[in-house]
């Protein structure tokens, strides 16, 4: 009959929708030194930053030992499908895992800790600028260590721009 297809139709329709805002998401590859622990802050949207390099699909995201990486590529939106490497020896990479359980904690291989995203705008300049911000290490560190790394990003932000 006529409802049932219509019923069907709505119920097809519905499906494939959720499917695919499930699958869409930025897909994001971040690669860090063998020797790298601490806070990480990714800025996006940053014009004078060096062009985005894609592979096989996936943004690839070297992190400098400072921790802080400015980007041209736009904030991902919807579903994270970020992949995290390590160096291990020559070119090679382990993989990272985030730790779900978002308490402190000492673990004996580093994870990616209290993954976030964050925006700050500049005083007056209504200038608003937006990071993905997370933890690589062994333990989540205190909230106070991450409150005056988050700060002092969104300040030099403020102060110099995306560099």
């Amino acid at each position: 009959s006529i409802g049932l297809m219509k019923v069907s139709m709505i119920f097809l329709f519905a499906t494939c929708f959720i499917a695919y805002s499930c699958n869409n998401g930025m897909k994001t590859d971040y690669y860090f030194s063998d020797n790298f622990s601490g806070e990480v802050a990714v800025i996006y949207d940053c014009g004078s930053a060096n062009d985005p390099i894609y592979k096989e699909g996936r943004l690839q995201l070297y992190i400098p030992e400072s921790g802080i990486l400015y980007t041209k590529a736009q904030l991902p939106h919807g579903k994270s499908l970020s992949r995290f490497f390590i160096r291990r020896k020559g070119e090679a990479f382990d993989t990272i895992d985030r730790y779900l359980d978002q308490r402190d904690t000492n673990i004996k291989k580093k994870h990616i800790f209290f993954e976030r995203v964050m925006s700050d705008s500049c005083g007056d300049s209504k200038k608003t600028y937006n990071g993905i911000f997370f933890n690589v290490g062994f333990h989540l560190d205190l909230d106070s260590v991450r409150s005056v790394f988050e700060r002092h990003v969104f300040d030099e932000l403020c102060e110099h721009g995306c560099k």
